[in-house]
């Protein structure tokens, strides 16, 4: 009798672990699905994936920071990361802002320690574009802790090499201001600037601030200040870092790498709009070429393939990982969840959803022996 019951448990227990979303394979899982159970079969994924890994393709940028924020809230220790595109168009205007380029040096930098299995999130645009080969990343960190030895002048040049800006005052990502005994930085893959306090050639003091009030909003044991370019210098650079374009990845370091060599056996999840987002992307790539060409611009320009993946590359790249994609198709009734801001009680409305959802919940009822 006890060996029934035992394994009527089993049966009931393996029935409702496939109830969830975490037990869907990719291509059963919606891409319209509620962006929670997503997250739930992407973390799954990625812990079954063991030390390789796993990246997912996102159909929007904004897509993939919801998802990092639901990810990081579910397993705050699994380091998922968000790789922007650059945002500024393929050889048009500006170079990158400071702020992005800094996030995705801080995302290359990380991916090229290895210390855990890589958790990325990111789009075929951010994916697409050729990024610094992994050695360069070895000394493009400066760890800051109270106590330690250091100098304005160590910290000035680690900023000129790493693509931060001076300004009298700290306002953005990528920005830092050299105030005698003050260093204000606002790392450039960070949420909020930090302050240095040091004496004596020795750092008194390392804390958070807000950059509108100037007050301190905490102390902290150590600040890490990555770099706000994907352009390392091994000196001091003659010219300014916002000369740096797309093509100067390629011409600065001789050579380039893919997002794709950081992560060379991780697993691949991706939206179904993937394939149509590369080839849209791929085409504006081109017509910008064409149209700086036509300006007669055409000194320092480089190709689209030394600076981007074509499509042979990329699909040469996804052929090496373990690649699975997101349904198309609706997802199942029981997975919608109703937009409770358009009833007329959102709170009543809300309030009857959960009953609903707890009461229809499978129920399991063991009787014990004695």
């Amino acid at each position: 009798m006890k060996r029934a019951v035992s394994a009527r448990r089993k049966q009931l227990g393996a029935k409702a672990r496939r109830r969830g979303p975490q037990s869907l394979a990719p291509q059963e899982l919606s891409s319209a699905a509620p962006l929670g159970a997503i997250a739930v079969a992407l973390l799954a994924a990625w812990k079954s994936s063991g030390r390789r890994g796993l990246l997912f393709l996102s159909e929007s940028e904004r897509r993939a920071e919801h998802l990092g924020s639901i990810l990081n809230a579910l397993e705050p220790a699994s380091g998922v990361m968000v790789l922007p595109r650059w945002d500024s168009l393929p050889y048009d205007g500006p170079p990158p802002s400071r702020e992005v380029s800094g996030r995705r040096a801080s995302v290359l930098r990380r991916l090229s320690v290895g210390e855990s299995p890589p958790f990325l999130l990111a789009t075929a645009e951010s994916c697409l574009q050729r990024v610094p080969p992994k050695h360069v990343w070895k000394e493009a960190v400066l760890e800051l802790r109270p106590g330690m030895p250091i100098s304005e002048q160590l910290i000035a040049e680690f900023l000129a090499r790493t693509g931060y800006a001076l300004e009298p005052r700290v306002e953005m990502p990528g920005e830092a201001s050299l105030r005698g005994q003050v260093v204000d930085v606002f790392p450039a893959g960070a949420l909020a600037p930090v302050r240095v306090e040091h004496e004596n050639g020795r750092i008194n003091q390392l804390s958070s601030y807000d950059p509108d009030t100037q007050r301190t909003t905490g102390e902290l044991k150590v600040v890490v200040l990555e770099p706000a370019s994907e352009i390392i210098h091994s000196a001091v650079p003659q010219i300014p870092q916002d000369a740096a374009t797309a093509s100067s990845i390629a011409q600065h370091y001789g050579t380039s790498a893919t997002l794709f060599d950081y992560i060379p056996k991780a697993h691949v999840i991706a939206d179904p709009t993937t394939a149509s987002r590369v080839s849209g992307w791929l085409q504006q790539i081109k017509e910008g070429y064409e149209a700086r060409r036509a300006t007669g611009d055409c000194v320092s320009l480089e190709p689209p393939t030394s600076i981007f993946l074509d499509e042979l590359s990329w699909a040469a790249a996804l052929g090496s990982h373990k690649l699975a994609s997101l349904s198309p198709s609706a997802p199942a009734p029981q997975m919608l969840v109703p937009k409770f801001a358009l009833e007329p009680s959102p709170t009543r409305a809300f309030r009857g959803f959960i009953q609903q959802q707890i009461a229809e919940a499978p129920r399991f009822t063991y009787r014990g022996h004695r």
